[in-house]
């Protein structure tokens, strides 16, 4: 399985407003049917995630549940960490961390959000890099 990365340019420059992207981007997989995982800095970033899955939106209902290595069979979203057990296998990776997770091509797709500020941009370089000489197909938004 080739894996697709999708890079998403956004205007955000803080946490909350990249969170925001990361929920309506987690919201449009979860519409289409696709499982998804979230993966994030730490585990005060899923709290914060946790928290808002649930409201980001008025009228915004995203069920979903930490990953601590067990999960109902009805979980499409799970939000995870670096200090997480690996995850399960699922249609959708959003990247929310610096560097590229090990366990990323079990994913068909990959979405990594960028930030308009230079240090994230360059690190979302070096990302792209990597992807490609993975072979990944590479796709930016």
């Amino acid at each position: 399985m080739k894996t697709t990365v999708d890079f998403h340019l956004i205007g955000a420059m803080n946490t909350e407003q990249i969170f925001h992207a990361a929920c309506q981007l987690t919201e449009q997989a979860y519409r289409q049917q696709h499982t998804v995982y979230l993966y994030a800095e730490s585990e005060d970033s899923l709290k914060v995630l946790d928290n808002l899955l649930w409201s980001f939106r008025d009228d915004s209902f995203l069920p979903h549940q930490l990953w601590l290595g067990e999960t109902s069979e009805t979980a499409s979203v799970l939000l995870g960490c670096p200090e997480s057990p690996l995850p399960p296998a699922a249609d959708v990776l959003i990247n929310l961390v610096t560097t590229v997770p090990n366990f990323y091509a079990q994913f068909s797709k990959v979405l990594e959000l960028i930030p308009e500020e230079p240090v994230a941009r360059q690190l979302a370089r070096e990302r792209y890099r990597y992807y490609k000489s993975q072979g990944c197909e590479l796709v930016t938004r």
